[in-house]
């Protein structure tokens, strides 16, 4: 599923350093990212599962050795 596309809009929210660290310690405690572990907070949601980071990362195949 693209999440992309639900989720062009940026929302940005001041805090201390203290309360992005607890904020932060909560989502690593959850498995889930900040932004997942916020949205779900603030909307009463349960936790979405996490897709990874970025573009999805290439298998290695073993090639054979030439002599």
């Amino acid at each position: 599923m693209e999440r992309s596309i639900d989720r062009s809009v940026q929302v940005a929210f001041r805090t201390s350093k203290g309360r992005r660290d607890e904020i932060k310690r909560r989502a690593d405690e959850a498995g889930v990212s900040v932004q997942i572990y916020l949205e779900a907070k603030a909307l009463d949601l349960p936790f979405a599962p996490e897709r990874p980071a970025g573009k999805p990362a290439r298998t290695q195949e073993e090639l054979p050795i030439a002599i």
